[in-house]
């Protein structure tokens, strides 16, 4: 790299150091781990409420045709590294 583009680069650098400080970056930090925690409680399961089941159900008996998809591995049964051998459902 050429000696001016390395100085070039080395100013912009060190101008975003004298901005972007270590309080600023806790803040930031900070900031995004808070963001972080609450992205992860709108994603954590939850148990349906008893009128969101019922509707479930009645829409499936209301349903001319009908299919179920589950997922099986890690969720019915422990991961498993090879699909292909028995399953033991641990007590």
């Amino acid at each position: 790299m050429p000696v001016e583009e390395q100085t070039r680069r080395m100013k912009t650098m060190q101008e975003r150091l004298r901005r972007y400080d270590v309080i600023r970056w806790a803040d930031d930090f900070l900031s995004e781990l808070t963001n972080t925690l609450e992205d992860q409680k709108k994603l954590q399961a939850r148990l349906l409420r008893q009128s969101e089941r019922d509707q479930i159900i009645r829409n499936f008996k209301l349903a001319d045709r009908k299919i179920l998809f589950l997922d099986y591995d890690g969720t019915l049964v422990p991961f498993m590294t090879d699909a292909r051998l028995p399953c033991q459902i641990p007590d």
